[in-house]
This record gives C-alpha cells, sequence and structure tokens, in this order.
C-alpha cells in the first residue's frame, strides 16, 4: 500500500510529535532562568528566589474556560479550587447560586441532563449566521452597505469549508495508516507487540516502512495499546467530532445556559494541559510544575 507523505506528518504531528522530540534531562527547563541556568526558560524559579521570596501571598481563583479538565488528575487534585459550601452529588443548589453540585465549576456547554457533549466552534456559528443573514444574495444584487459584511462572510465560508477539508483528508490518511498498523501487527502474529519486534520485522513496502519508524518513535516511552489508542483511535476520533459536531453546519446545539456539573466533559486532554501549565503542584515529584504557585 503507498501511503502520502502527508500521512506520516499527520501521525507525528501535534502531540505525537512532541513526545518523539529528544527531551531536555530536567522537565521543568521552561522555568528556568537564561543568566543563572543557561537556559531560555520564562525565569519563574528566579523570580521565586529573587522577588518574592518572604513575601506574603494570597491565593488567586483562575477560571479555565476551555474543554474540561481532569479533575482526578494527580498534579492537580491539591490545587483545584472546591466550592466549600455545595455538597457533592446531592442534586441540591446547597450555596443558592444557581448551579447545582457545582463542586469545582460549572460546564456551561452542556445540557442539564448531560446529553449534549459537543458544540460548534465559534467559525461554524458566524457562518451559520452570515447564511441566514446573506443566504439570498450575491455580491452583485446586495446593498452597498452590507457589501464589507458579505465579503467577511464568504471568507468565513471559505475558511470553514477549507477546515471541513482538510480534517476529511487527514481523517482519511489516518484511517489508511491503521488500516497498514492492523496488517504489520496481523504479520508479528502478537496481540502486544514490543517495540523490539517491529524493528525485527522486515517491511515490504513505503507503507510498511513508514509504520516502523513510527512506531519506533512512538514506542520508546508508550506500550503499543498505549500508542495504539493514544496517537490512532484517540486523534481519529477527535477529526471525526470536529467533522460532526465542531465544524458542521447541520449539528445545531441545543440553545441553553443551563449546563452541569461535569467539569471534565467528553475530552479533557486540552484544558487538562492549559490547567498544569498554570497550576500544577510545585511542591510534588509528579509531573512538571505548574507556574502559579498560589492560584486555585
Amino acid at each position: 500500500m503507498n501511503i502520502k507523505k502527508e500521512l506520516l506528518y499527520l501521525a507525528i504531528s501535534g502531540s505525537i510529535l512532541t513526545n518523539a522530540c529528544a527531551q531536555p534531562e530536567n522537565p521543568d527547563w521552561q522555568h528556568l532562568d537564561l543568566e543563572n541556568d543557561g537556559v531560555f526558560g520564562i525565569s519563574d524559579d528566579r523570580a521565586y528566589v529573587e522577588l518574592l521570596r518572604g513575601k506574603p501571598a494570597n491565593p488567586v481563583i483562575v477560571a479555565v474556560l476551555d474543554g474540561g479538565i481532569d479533575i482526578q488528575q494527580e498534579d492537580l487534585k491539591s490545587v483545584l479550587w472546591v466550592n466549600k459550601k455545595e455538597k457533592p452529588g446531592n442534586g441540591v443548589d446547597d450555596d443558592g447560586n444557581g448551579y447545582v453540585d457545582d463542586v469545582y465549576g460549572w460546564n456551561f456547554v452542556g445540557t442539564p441532563d448531560s446529553t449534549q457533549q459537543y458544540d460548534n466552534m465559534e467559525l461554524t456559528r458566524q457562518v451559520r449566521l452570515g447564511r441566514q443573514r446573506f443566504g439570498r444574495y450575491n455580491l452583485d444584487k446586495l446593498p452597498a452597505d452590507y457589501r464589507n459584511a458579505f465579503t467577511n462572510f464568504l471568507a468565513l465560508q471559505t475558511t470553514l469549508d477549507n477546515k471541513r477539508q482538510e480534517t476529511k483528508d487527514q481523517l482519511e490518511n489516518l484511517q489508511k495508516l491503521k488500516i497498514t498498523i492492523d496488517a504489520v501487527v496481523k504479520q508479528l502474529g502478537k496481540e502486544a507487540p514490543t517495540l523490539q519486534d517491529f524493528l525485527d520485522f522486515s517491511p515490504k513496502n513505503d507503507g510498511e516502512n513508514q509504520v516502523r519508524s513510527l512506531v519506533n518513535l512512538k514506542m520508546k516511552r508508550k506500550t503499543f495499546a498505549e500508542f495504539y489508542q493514544e496517537d490512532i483511535l484517540d486523534i481519529m476520533e477527535r477529526m471525526q467530532n470536529d467533522l460532526d459536531y465542531h465544524y458542521s453546519l447541520n449539528y445545531v446545539p441545543a440553545e441553553t445556559h443551563a449546563g452541569n456539573a461535569d467539569v471534565t466533559g467528553p475530552d479533557a486532554l486540552h484544558g487538562t494541559h492549559v490547567a498544569g501549565i498554570i497550576a500544577a503542584d510545585r511542591n510534588n515529584s509528579v509531573g512538571i510544575h505548574g507556574i502559579a504557585n498560589h492560584v486555585q
């Protein structure tokens, strides 16, 4: 099977490429200082020592507006804001703020019964509004006062079309990659092949050779099951969600501002990542340290 160059690029881009790149010896290198440490970090460790040591600190509550946060993540548990006035899971708005069981925050996208987990991207919303406003017009027959807005709408529509097509192409490529991976695993004859199994494998075509190279990058830090789930199946699911929900004009979310208390949602990967950058526990040995030491 011939697999395009874009296929391998897709597979090793983003989160995959991040793990594949060589890692600095100090996982917290981003906190270091160029002058003191010889590393081009953001110098917050130096700031804590030279500017903030001995000064009083008051906790600051930070609201992370994102796709959700994993409240069970071991490096975030100790720094999560907790609404102490709310009793978790009793279905009662204990503090009377209008949000039932908002112990860790609120999911403004979801419906009260948690049946709606997805929403449109703002680009999709703007294109839908533009179609409602300009659907019956073309540029020649449009009133002069509307032409700039109409031109902007056309540009947004083109952007949306391009994003959908790009996502379709990437998903198709990743599906082809999955087929090739499955074929290689079948030849290996093992449900849980090791990195050495793939290195000992002799590719018969370009597609199998690319799979071997990709697995060599990924399985230095992961098992095959982890690689297959996180870097193939999960990414395929996210791409399909982009097509079905985020960039779909056919998916019109229920207009609700009620929401629910599920702050994790269907995909908390990015929100957890952002929360970790801000506030991951600086006083333990789990993962990297966050930037802020007194936030919730």
